[in-house]
């Protein structure tokens, strides 16, 4: 991995013969974190050391999705304390990184994380006791985006992530490389393709690009890098990170990092989202001598607006029965076509009564405060077209008796109880 920490491997150390190395990966928190750039965050290692035994070496090694190794081996004076480290314990050199140490208990800190750090963080302690090992905790790092934007596209189609450097770079700065990464929701990554321009010559490091799923679509401009995602799959989907990365054209002049910028995009397939109904602003849903719109009620909406042509103002309204999911947005389902010309200021009712809309030889009114044309229902039917029938209230009308409801017709009779006459068995009959 392409930490920026590097260790004094170039440097001639002797060390002694270890003779074996105890895993207790369990013991270092957390074992798995995931955050996104611009964090501060903290691994401790927390190793059973047996007594008498003498810690005598702290590493920290970062083993990158991409492949790299990196080893911090930190310095230990004569009492086993860390030296050679700055405030907080911050690396003299890379200040985005600080060691502690507080007795057995060994700490990481990473400040401003950068997608870079993603990858295996392992603590290496070395103790002394009758002979010499090493004890190794891990854990896991994931750097992710914040807020992704994302495309959507079909499976099988061809999708463009754009990775372009900016125009404006600060002064006295060059772009030190350019890199392309995927993650999935899984925290799976990988390094797609990566440029690097030393000594201002660009250098391609095309060993792990795959030219048979991506197509580097400027490959001799040293400024737009987008890259082409051939016939798209399920397992392409994730986000898409172009990282450019900048550092000072002197390179006498100390940093403690590059810049990184992160240009993140989301890739998801059509189709594969779980459909929910969602509330939709009012549309025009149908075209003639006016427009019809879809407007406010049980579902995000359940009555239609009549807006005649000429008229500024929605002039009627008709009530809509039920209403379906379809694709994720709830669609109304229509008695019929609300065509404009059908419907007069005159009788709202003209249009119910010719589209047969109250059902059940229910009678159509016109409300005195709306002006809307409404369906009164018989009894033993409801619903806003009097469409549902049900048996339900069939009894309340049979005082003292049985009642049956006949659908043929929509009426209902009673069979009364001895003692007991009329349509409704209210009426005695002294017997």
């Amino acid at each position: 991995m392409a930490w920026i920490l590097h260790c004094l491997l170039n440097s001639i150390l002797i060390l002694p013969v270890i003779s074996e190395t105890i895993s207790q990966t369990e013991y270092m928190v957390p074992q798995k974190e995931k955050t996104s750039i611009g964090k501060h965050i903290v691994f401790e290692s927390l190793p059973i050391i047996p007594e008498n035994h003498k810690v005598t070496g702290v590493a920290w090694v970062m083993q990158g999705y991409h492949g790299n190794t990196e080893k911090i081996q930190l310095e230990l004076d004569d009492q086993g304390e860390l030296v050679g480290l700055g405030f907080s314990g911050q690396h003299p050199k890379y200040t985005r990184y600080g060691f502690q140490k507080v007795e057995n208990q060994f700490s990481l800190n990473i400040y401003n994380t950068q997608i870079i750090d993603s990858g295996t963080v392992m603590c290496i302690i070395t103790v002394e006791g009758e002979e010499e090992y090493n004890i190794e905790t891990s854990g896991r790092l994931v750097v992710v985006p914040g807020k992704t934007k994302y495309k959507r596209v079909y499976a099988g189609d061809d999708v463009i992530i754009r990775c372009e450097v900016p125009s404006l770079v600060p002064l006295g700065w060059k772009t030190h490389w350019v890199r392309i990464w995927w993650h999935d929701d899984k925290d799976n990554s990988k390094m797609i393709y990566m440029a690097s321009f030393g000594q201002n010559v660009r250098q391609d490091n095309w060993t792990r690009f795959d030219s048979t799923k991506y197509e580097l679509l400027n490959p001799k401009n040293d400024k737009v890098f987008d890259l082409r995602i051939k016939d798209v799959q399920a397992s392409d989907t994730g986000f898409y990170v172009c990282n450019i990365a900048q550092r000072p054209m002197d390179a006498s002049q100390k940093v403690s990092d590059d810049k990184n910028l992160y240009f993140p995009i989301g890739l998801k397939l059509k189709g594969t989202d779980k459909v929910k109904c969602k509330c939709r602003s009012p549309k025009p849903m149908l075209e003639g001598d006016g427009e019809t719109l879809f407007t406010n009620g049980l579902n995000c909406g359940s009555r239609v607006e009549w807006r005649c042509r000429d008229q500024s103002l929605p002039v009627y309204t008709e009530p809509v029965a039920s209403q379906k999911c379809v694709n994720g947005v709830w669609e109304p389902e229509f008695e019929g076509l609300p065509w404009c010309v059908f419907y007069t200021k005159e009788d709202p009712c003209k249009e119910f009564i010719e589209r047969d809309i109250c059902k059940a030889e229910s009678k159509c009114i016109v409300e005195g405060e709306t002006s809307d044309a409404k369906c009164i229902c018989k009894p033993n039917t409801n619903g806003v077209f009097c469409q549902k029938q049900t048996e339900s209230n069939c009894n309340i009308h049979c005082v003292n008796g049985n009642c049956t409801y006949h659908n043929a017709s929509g009426h209902f009779s009673c069979d009364c109880q001895q003692g007991w006459g009329g349509a409704s068995c209210e009426d005695s009959t002294g017997e």
